[in-house]
């Protein structure tokens, strides 16, 4: 049960920072995008 619920924390913590590169990379992006045009 620990080990289930720490596996879960990990996965957990892993999307939510994978969220929020991907929001950071999507914002740069489009900060690129303007500055280009």
């Amino acid at each position: 049960m620990l080990e289930f619920s720490f596996l879960t924390k990990i996965t957990f913590g892993f999307t939510i920072l994978f969220l929020i590169l991907s929001i950071i990379g999507n914002n740069k992006r489009l900060g690129n995008l303007v500055f280009n045009s």
